[in-house]
């Protein structure tokens, strides 16, 4: 194996023109290499802002399905509330105002509550 100084003195013998090339060719590869710091800082930065903006979404998700359970309790409470009413009427339910409508909200509202809780997982 040669040592630092014998590696020193064979590399003062080449031609420094060719040497001149390949440190050209070494400097623009490495140039290239390097260049990439700004797309790895610019996408460093859209993740972030993604991830605060679904961090913010997640929030807004959590307390919106908090308000469609409480909303949709109250609903169902009236749907039984209206059962018992037209039974106590002997009316159809279906005549009672709002029933059919609420029936529809119930399980639209149920749709959602299921895919909110599977955004939230």
């Amino acid at each position: 194996m040669k040592t630092p100084n014998e590696l020193n003195k064979i590399y003062n013998k080449l031609p420094k023109t060719k040497l001149k090339g390949e440190k050209v060719e070494l400097a623009e590869s490495v140039t290239k290499l390097l260049s990439y710091t700004k797309g790895v800082i610019v996408f460093s930065k859209n993740i972030q802002i993604l991830n605060d903006e679904i961090t913010q979404a997640k929030k807004s998700l959590k307390a919106d399905l908090s308000d469609l359970q409480s909303d949709m309790g109250n609903v169902a409470k009236g749907i039984q509330s209206a059962e018992v009413a037209a039974k106590l009427l002997g009316i159809k339910v279906n005549q009672v105002p709002g029933y059919s409508k609420a029936i529809d909200a119930i399980k639209v509202g149920s749709g959602y509550e299921s895919l909110a809780k599977q955004l939230l997982k």
